[in-house]
């Protein structure tokens, strides 16, 4: 502290800590959009990531609520692919030649970005699909991208895969490290007979110490 040293963004991602004085994007507080608990602390989250990030989810939040869009759904399809693309590429300047061009053949390039954007130490090499295959297929790639092109979907239909988004955003990509070391207590207080086996590939594969 005495040569004034600061964590960079990383570095706060990297341990699992908010930055200081995170704000909200500025005009889309959660009140205005009467949030759940569970989409407040998506956004603080994403605040504390990258400030745009929150725009675009709240955006593709907001734009559901305007009954005479036409074309809300895939408006908030939009935002929401948006916000997740963003995160990704922050990952991209992270991975090594080798590695962004095996991920390109693999077409699991936004996978390995997130991956990378969530686990400084390099991504869990024991499993054939981590929590960030499981996103970038269920949730980025094969609803998302689908939606904005027009799939024909109810917006019932949308409303749920959204729920079922949000849900897996709360449980195993946004939450910081420490609560990820609660999950995996559980785990372990619970024994084998306890366990949930894809809930408890997603929770060990978030990052290389949580698998340790």
């Amino acid at each position: 502290m005495a040569r004034g040293i600061r964590l960079s963004r990383n570095g706060y991602l990297a341990i699992g800590l908010p930055q200081p004085a995170t704000r909200l994007p500025r005009g889309l507080s959660a009140g205005a959009l009467a949030l759940t608990q569970l989409q407040e602390r998506i956004v603080e989250r994403l605040a504390e990531i990258d400030q745009r990030l929150a725009h675009m989810y709240l955006g593709g939040l907001r734009v559901l609520r305007d009954e005479a869009n036409l074309d809300r759904i895939a408006q908030s399809a939009h935002s929401i692919r948006e916000s997740t693309f963003h995160l990704s590429n922050l990952g991209k300047p992270l991975l090594t030649r080798d590695e962004g061009t095996g991920a390109k053949r693999s077409n699991a390039s936004n996978a390995r970005q997130l991956e990378k954007v969530f686990d400084p130490l390099g991504g869990v090499p024991y499993f054939d699909n981590t929590l960030y295959d499981i996103w970038n297929k269920k949730f980025h790639q094969f609803f998302f991208v689908e939606v904005v092109h027009h799939r024909d979907i109810t917006l019932e239909e949308y409303l749920a895969e959204l729920t079922k988004y949000e849900e897996f955003l709360g449980r195993y990509v946004l939450p910081r490290q420490p609560e990820t070391y609660a999950l995996l207590d559980q785990y372990i207080k619970g024994g084998p007979q306890d366990a949930q086996l894809d809930d408890l590939t997603c929770v060990l594969s978030r990052n290389l110490e949580s698998y340790r």
